[in-house]
C-alpha cells in the first residue's frame, strides 16, 4: 500500500484512461448505429427507381428483399436496410409485354418481291443509341448520362449510364445498364454509389 501513497498521480490517470475508453465506445455505438430505413421508404424508393409495384417486402438479415412487379415480369430486389442501395436485382418471371394492335384495313394483295438469286445474307442491324436509351429507361427510371458501344463476338453491347434525381445535396444513385446491341436484351444492371 505504500506504493499508492508515493504515486498519488496513478489513480487519476487510470480513471481518466477508463473514462476515455468508455466514452469512445459509447459515442461509437451512438454515431455508427444508424437507424434502418423503414419498409415504406424502401418500397417508395424501389417503385420510383424501377417504375413497378412492390408486392412483397421483408427484412432478411441486413437487407430488405422485395418482390417487384413490372409490366415485363417479376423481379427479386435486395436493398441494404441502412442506406437503401440496391444490392442485386434478378428477374424471377418473364412476361410478354402487351402491344396495342391497330385495326386492319382492307387486305392488300401481296406480290412476291423478285430478288436476285445470289443475294448475300444481310448482317443483323445494330440498335441505335436512342433505342437502347429507351430500353434502359424502361429498366431504371432517371436521366441518361452516357451511352457507349463495346464490340463483342455476339454483335456487341451498349453500356447506358442512367443517373437518378439527386436526394438533398448528394448526387442521385447511378446505374449502368448493359444491353445487347442486336437483340435489345438487358444483360445486366449495375449500381454505383
Amino acid at each position: 500500500m505504500a506504493g499508492w501513497k508515493t504515486r498519488p498521480w496513478f489513480i487519476p490517470i487510470v480513471l481518466t484512461v477508463v473514462l476515455l475508453i468508455g466514452s469512445f465506445f459509447y459515442f461509437q455505438t451512438q454515431t455508427s448505429g444508424e437507424e434502418k430505413m423503414t419498409p415504406a421508404d424502401i418500397q417508395e424508393q424501389l417503385e420510383r427507381m424501377y417504375g413497378g409495384t412492390v408486392t412483397q417486402l421483408e427484412l432478411v438479415q441486413n437487407d430488405y428483399v422485395a418482390q417487384l412487379e413490372k409490366e415485363d415480369g417479376l423481379y427479386e430486389v435486395r436493398a441494404n436496410s441502412n442506406y437503401g442501395t440496391v444490392v442485386s436485382i434478378v428477374r424471377t418471371e418473364e412476361r410478354e409485354v402487351a402491344t396495342v394492335e391497330t385495326p386492319e384495313s382492307e387486305p392488300v394483295e401481296e406480290r412476291p418481291e423478285e430478288q436476285p438469286e445470289s443475294t448475300p445474307a444481310e448482317a443483323p442491324t445494330r440498335l441505335t443509341e436512342a433505342e437502347v436509351s429507351e430500353i434502359a429507361k424502361q429498366q431504371v427510371a432517371g436521366e441518361v448520362e452516357d451511352v457507349d458501344f463495346e464490340q463483342s463476338e455476339s454483335g456487341g453491347y451498349y453500356l447506358v449510364e442512367i443517373e437518378q434525381p439527386s436526394q438533398g445535396d448528394d448526387d442521385g444513385p447511378e446505374a449502368t445498364v448493359q444491353i445487347h446491341a442486336i437483340t435489345g436484351e438487358v444483360l445486366s444492371v449495375v449500381w454505383d454509389d
